[in-house]
């Protein structure tokens, strides 16, 4: 009676075994990416940016027409790239254990390091100051990188140097309210880590 209990276990081992089988990838390779491990992670060279007037959703809109100082934008969006040689995923995984697979989107290999905006046309503030023709003026303005986030001083969203994902936009806004209708024309210069300088002359931004 004992042989044939241990009989029985045998056999019903040996089938869970074999039903298993199947799937024997998710069993000892608990990587949502599969069992070949992690998607490369895709790096190319910026070659060009691109400026827009834009609200928050990232829809483009009339640089010659007045908005609410939190409403509108110029956005830097990369432009050409150069795609270079991928670097291969991990394909090293701990039976057992689960891991995210959402794929690392496209990065630079160049950094942001820089962003300076220089007026070109006189313009009074509502306090009476005036901000004058070649004057630097990016501390009146910030930066994010989605709706979901407040404006931040340029060099304070830097940080020395901001990586750089080709599907994002970065917005540059006047940080405080105007309190008076202010039109702004200027220049834009973003600099790389590799000393690469981008120039965008001619910008307009009016607000109120």
């Amino acid at each position: 009676m004992r042989s044939h209990f241990k009989r029985t276990i045998a056999t019903l081992s040996l089938l869970t075994f074999f039903a298993f089988l199947p799937i024997g990838c998710d069993i000892f390779c608990r990587n949502s990416c599969g069992c070949d491990g992690s998607p490369p992670i895709k790096r190319f060279e910026v070659l060009s940016f691109d400026v827009q007037t834009i609200d928050d959703n990232g829809q483009e809109q009339d640089s010659d027409v007045s908005y609410p100082f939190n409403q509108i934008f110029k956005g830097i969006f990369v432009g050409d790239t150069n795609y270079l040689s991928q670097t291969v995923g991990s394909k090293i995984s701990i039976p057992g254990v689960a891991f995210a697979c959402d794929p690392i989107p496209p990065y630079a290999v160049q950094q942001l390091t820089s962003i300076k905006i220089v007026n070109i046309e006189e313009v009074q503030m509502s306090d009476g100051s005036i901000l004058s023709i070649g004057q630097d003026i990016s501390e009146y303005f910030g930066i994010k990188r989605n709706s979901s986030y407040s404006l931040s001083p340029i060099t304070t969203f830097l940080d020395g140097r901001f990586r750089i994902y080709q599907y994002e936009n970065l917005k540059i806004g006047w940080l405080n309210e105007p309190k008076t209708e202010l039109k702004l024309k200027f220049n834009i210069q973003l600099v790389l880590d590799t000393e690469e300088e981008f120039n965008f002359n001619g910008e307009k931004l009016f607000i109120r």
